[in-house]
């Protein structure tokens, strides 16, 4: 019996040993819905076909959902977790992609989809330069990565490409030891937002890489991109890299923006912007508010370190129980010294600012003072990010007087 467009399959505890390969698409407001038997409770739905092209196979499919599934490729020569090329509004939420020899999600034009809360780990090798966690490519669009887990990956956890654009790249942990974490790239791959993400721990492993491989955590080689809010920390190598190149590469990075972002604890430069070529597009990137604290200063005569991530422990004092943190467990990881100056500045930093606040509403509530509050100015008009709007109301401010600044 085939899945109708509506029906719901449900995969009882177990091992199965053959890919999932569905026949038919679902329909709008009727997808296929493939899920592990929630009356159930014996353990995982586990797929791990021998010698398939992927667990999970939707390639040219559309309105199908995978919930809660789990696919294990440790000795059966799966090359992907999850095929979904040429696809439109396909879900996946909370599965567990696992040893896939090649990629963990492998995506290429993939429209209106969704990738939610899964986890993704132990894809390709350490220090095989192979594998890919999560790969959008070839005009993948109008897709929400959010919520996602992914670690230990040979080459990229994630990485977008291809003249792919509208992305919303939300809310994932990016954890990779093993190389790099992110990148977007091509000229093409306009468009797309990258925010609130944990962006940590890149080529921390003891795997030698050579030191002359400028690595970095995150890559950022395209235009009219957002990064926006994302923690970028205790990374062995450049937390954030920008680069413009000619032909044949083409890099782009013009009109940009990127901001509110936290860059900390960087082995190499925390930032670090770059071209090749005079004529190469970089007009209007923005770098707006963003926190750039104790990274390596890469402008200086000589390195204070080697390769701080290799196995080696710094030569500063102020910076070997950092590393110490970098190579530690993650269950057993201590903050270091450089963490703990951080945290207490943040905390005083608030403590300043509640103490302002409390003066000023003294000020403002003692005698001989205006006792007009902000609760009764009008607002000003609002005005469009995409345009100038209507003014909210026409009426004129009743305010005569401005409460004395906050000092």
């Amino acid at each position: 019996m085939l899945a109708e467009p509506g029906d719901v399959v449900y995969f009882r505890a177990g091992l199965y040993t053959d890919w999932l390969r569905p026949s038919r698409s679902g329909a709008a407001g009727a997808p296929i819905v493939f899920a592990k038997d929630p009356a159930d409770p014996g353990g995982d739905a586990v797929f791990a076909p021998v010698a398939r092209l992927a667990c999970f196979h939707l390639a040219d499919r559309s309105y199908l959902h995978l919930v809660e599934l789990r696919c294990d490729g440790a000795g059966t020569a799966v090359e992907d977790a999850l095929n979904i090329q040429r696809t439109d509004h396909i879900r996946v939420e909370r599965c567990t992609l696992e040893n896939a020899a090649k990629k963990g999600v492998v995506a290429g034009q993939v429209t209106q989809s969704v990738l939610l809360d899964n986890v993704i780990r132990s894809i390709g090798q350490n220090g095989s330069n192979t594998g890919e966690g999560m790969r959008l490519y070839s005009g993948s669009s109008h897709n929400l990565v959010q919520g996602n887990q992914i670690e230990n990956v040979g080459h990229n956890a994630f990485q977008l490409y291809g003249d792919s654009h509208h992305n919303v790249i939300r809310g994932n942990t990016f954890r990779n030891p093993w190389t790099r974490v992110g990148a977007i790239s091509g000229p093409g791959s306009v468009r797309n937002v990258i925010e609130d993400n944990v962006i940590a721990d890149a080529a921390v492993s003891e795997v030698p890489i050579p030191n002359d491989v400028p690595w970095k955590a995150w890559k950022v080689d395209s235009p009219e991109s957002i990064l926006r809010r994302n923690r970028i920390f205790h990374n062995a190598c450049r937390g954030l890299e920008s680069a413009a190149k000619p032909e044949p590469e083409q890099l782009d990075v013009s009109s940009n923006r990127i901001y509110h972002n936290v860059v900390y604890g960087s082995g190499l430069a925390g930032y670090r912007i770059f071209d090749t070529d005079a004529s190469v597009a970089t007009d209007d990137l923005r770098l707006l508010n963003n926190v750039l604290l104790a990274n390596h200063d890469e402008t200086s005569g000589t390195r204070t370190a080697p390769r701080p991530s290799r196995g080696t422990p710094r030569s500063r004092s102020r910076s070997t129980s950092c590393r110490a943190a970098w190579t530690a467990p993650a269950s057993s990881r201590t903050p270091c010294a450089t963490a703990e100056r951080a945290r207490r500045w943040s905390r005083s930093t608030a403590s300043g600012i509640r103490s302002r606040r409390s003066r000023a509403r003294s000020r403002l509530s003692s005698p001989g003072t205006s006792t007009t509050t902000r609760s009764s100015w009008t607002p000003r008009a609002a005005t469009s990010i995409l345009g100038t709007g209507a003014p909210s109301s026409t009426a004129a401010p009743s305010l005569r007087r401005r409460p004395p600044r906050a000092r």
